[in-house]
């Protein structure tokens, strides 16, 4: 509450620093160095320079000034993120022993975080077209768009502005009323939501049942 005004010796370390920023944001890229070794060869050549948790946030700070990414205002019921989780499901065939693997559907509200998933035999279109449907049975009603990664069995051509989608996917946008978009190429955080989903999965479904 009764900080002093910092002093001419403060300024000075903390612009000595900041000056030193950018050049190891460039090495932090490279295979290997970690803020730790970082923080070491910057006690080496300044013994009496900052402890290395005061060091991380100033790095820590610096970086994400440098990522500026857009803010996505989300509204109720407008928008249903959907993918597959990239990693697979097992089930054992009781007959056979057989262990079968199997994909994960995850769908998401983004305005709520509420969320339907489903594991489905493959990603051909039959079995994401069904988990599709049986996401919006689940809801109780259906979103004003759909957004779906550039999936082959629901995008043709991925375009960034205008994929084309195929013909049943098409219909099932007809049927229920519901605009179907695909996200761009490599760019998960357009889908952010859904991509945090599969995290939560991950966490809550494949840990327990390893």
């Amino acid at each position: 509450l009764y900080q002093e005004v910092q002093t001419g010796v403060d300024r000075e370390r903390l612009e000595d620093l900041q000056g030193r920023i950018p050049k190891m944001l460039q090495d932090l890229s490279k295979t290997g160095v970690t803020r730790q070794l970082l923080w070491q060869e910057y006690r080496l050549q300044r013994p009496e320079g900052y402890g290395y948790t005061q060091f991380c946030e100033y790095l820590g700070g610096a970086a994400h000034r440098g990522k500026a990414v857009m803010h996505f205002e989300h509204k109720a019921g407008e928008r249903l993120m959907i993918d597959f989780a990239g990693k697979k499901l097992h089930y054992v065939d009781v007959h056979s022993g057989e262990q079968i693997a199997c994909e994960v559907f995850v769908a998401v509200l983004p305005f709520s975080g509420y969320c339907y998933v489903e594991a489905v035999r493959s990603q051909r279109l039959e079995d994401f077209l069904g988990a599709i449907a049986n996401t919006f049975a689940y809801l109780s009603g259906v979103p004003r768009a759909a957004l779906i990664d550039n999936l082959k069995s629901g995008v043709i051509k991925p375009d960034r502005y205008e994929p084309t989608l195929t013909d049943l996917l098409e219909q099932l946008s007809v049927h229920y009323g519901c605009t179907f978009m695909a996200t761009r190429v490599a760019k998960p955080r357009d889908k952010a939501s859904v991509e945090r989903l599969v995290q939560i999965v991950y966490q809550r479904v494949y840990a327990p049942l390893r």
